[in-house]
């Protein structure tokens, strides 16, 4: 504690002088020393001063990005990952999921297809595109969402430890979607799925009262 107490002293001193002319490590090492005593809002402004004087650090976009995601500010995480450009998995994940809180869904639905290309063995990347998809036919009509749904089911293998409340989502949908359709037994068996998960789910106590 000491140590930190001390370094941000030497911070205080440092940019307290004008004729100094400041490098970006400078900007960098106190951004960190401010993340570590919790001041994650001023930390941010640290970090960007780091990229005006150097725009090719994209690391620090990255750095941004991920304050600004655990702060929920939305559009911080948009403009930082869309300066970025070459994202990792977790970015377009993570852009995806601010579109969509956003309700920008075009967007949100372009970044979770990214997402697929880049890792097309992540369950949870086929679970929100078919979250976004159910936005572009909100009757569930036309089973915009209906692949992803399946696909999510399919690679999270039914793993209801890690994806329980994806997987009563995706059921829920699968059976409403299929009493629609007036495949009943289809929607009668992923009913029954969301009331194995879920024995309190109005829905499906509904559904399977009424479905014959």
């Amino acid at each position: 504690m000491q140590d930190i107490q001390n370094s941000m002293i030497f911070f205080t001193i440092l940019f307290d002088m004008s004729s100094v002319e400041y490098l970006p490590s400078d900007y960098e090492n106190y951004a960190d020393l401010l993340s570590e005593t919790g001041n994650d809002s001023l930390a941010l402004d640290y970090l960007y001063k780091v990229f005006e004087l150097d725009s090719t650090r994209y690391d620090i976009l990255s750095k941004i990005s991920v304050k600004c995601f655990q702060k929920k500010k939305w559009d911080c995480v948009i403009t930082a990952l869309n300066r970025k450009q070459n994202l990792t998995a977790q970015e377009y994940f993570d852009i995806g999921k601010a579109y969509y809180l956003l309700q920008d869904y075009p967007n949100a639905d372009t970044s979770f297809g990214f997402l697929i290309s880049k890792a097309p063995e992540l369950a949870i990347a086929y679970f929100w595109k078919a979250r976004v998809q159910t936005n572009f036919d909100p009757e569930s009509d036309s089973g915009y969402a209906k692949p992803y749904y399946e696909k999510f089911i399919t690679l999270s293998k039914e793993d209801n430890s890690k994806f329980k409340k994806e997987l009563v989502e995706a059921y829920s949908y699968l059976g409403y979607y299929n009493y629609l359709k007036t495949e009943n037994s289809i929607s009668k068996l992923y009913w029954q799925k969301v009331y194995a998960l879920d024995p309190e789910n109005k829905q499906a106590i509904e559904a399977l009262k009424s479905i014959k």
